[in-house]
């Protein structure tokens, strides 16, 4: 009987504090799924993906690998300018050959014509004892023959100029000397001086004063001779390499006065009005590492 009130007891203690507990408890979930899809709430909607790039202040610095990158960048700007000043260099250089050329060509490309000139004009002067023999027969009796001596200076002016092409200029002259002396009035000689004025300029070293004594004697002696125009661009060529301008300017005018269809009026026209130089490439501003 005493553990029935007990337990009635125990149990009216518990309601008690039941209905005391206060309402604002939170109460017990027992299930949180829903018990079907019709009562499902709508699922969230997606979170957008930002593609955009971060600001500028948030990039990361440079990394060793960029530095070599923009250092290899600026080498190649460099050889690029060096190129580019190498061009103009080489089209200067260009430049000077073709005028060195010009002048080359000036001075050998006539002598075949030269010699053609002297064999018909040699012709000539062999056909006029011909001519007189016809009618004076015991006056061409005594008279000697020319033919053998031309034909023998003939050879030994072909014979100094062949040395000079196989030897040079220094191993030309005295054969060419020799010749002008033995043969002081050939058809040959005004050649022969302009010829050694060559060598001498051709020389090692260069005689200057000697060259320019020869291309004036043919000036002097052979004022008509087909290298007259060519003597005296020559003395003009040596007034510019003495530093005298004044005087070769002066030389290459009276040029083209006595000589206007020459080729050398040609070649003092152009010492007197030179093509201007080619432009030089302009050089690319280095680009700053900001």
């Amino acid at each position: 009987m005493l553990s029935q009130q007990r337990l009635a007891l125990a149990i009216g203690m518990v309601l008690c504090l039941a209905v005391s507990s206060p309402a604002s408890a939170d109460p017990i979930v027992i299930e949180d799924h829903p018990l079907s899809t019709a009562d499902a709430p709508p699922p969230p909607p997606p979170v957008p993906v930002d593609n955009t790039p971060p600001p500028a202040a948030a990039v990361a610095p440079a990394t060793p690998a960029s530095n070599a990158t923009w250092q290899l960048y600026q080498q190649v700007q460099q050889l690029q300018d060096q190129v580019q000043q190498l061009q103009g260099t080489v089209e200067e250089q260009n430049h000077t050959i073709e005028k060195l050329r010009s002048d080359d060509k000036s001075r050998y490309s006539d002598l075949d014509q030269r010699l053609n000139t002297l064999s018909d004009k040699l012709s000539q002067q062999q056909a006029a004892p011909a001519a007189m023999a016809t009618s004076t027969a015991p006056a061409a009796a005594s008279a000697p023959s020319p033919s053998g001596n031309i034909d023998e200076e003939k050879k030994a002016y072909l014979g100094a100029y062949d040395v000079f092409r196989t030897q040079g200029p220094d191993q030309a002259i005295p054969p060419m000397l020799a010749f002008v002396g033995r043969y002081p009035n050939s058809i040959f000689t005004p050649n022969a001086y302009y010829w050694l004025g060559e060598f001498y300029l051709a020389a090692s070293p260069a005689n200057l004063a000697e060259a320019k004594r020869q291309f004036e004697a043919v000036l002097s002696k052979y004022p008509d001779s087909p290298k007259a125009p060519a003597a005296l661009y020559k003395l003009g060529t040596i007034a510019d390499m003495q530093n005298h301008t004044a005087d070769a300017r002066k030389l290459m005018q009276q040029v083209l006065t006595q000589f206007p269809s020459s080729h050398e009026a040609v070649l003092a026209q152009t010492y007197l009005n030179p093509p201007a130089d080619p432009p030089k490439p302009a050089r690319k501003k280095k680009a700053t590492n900001s």
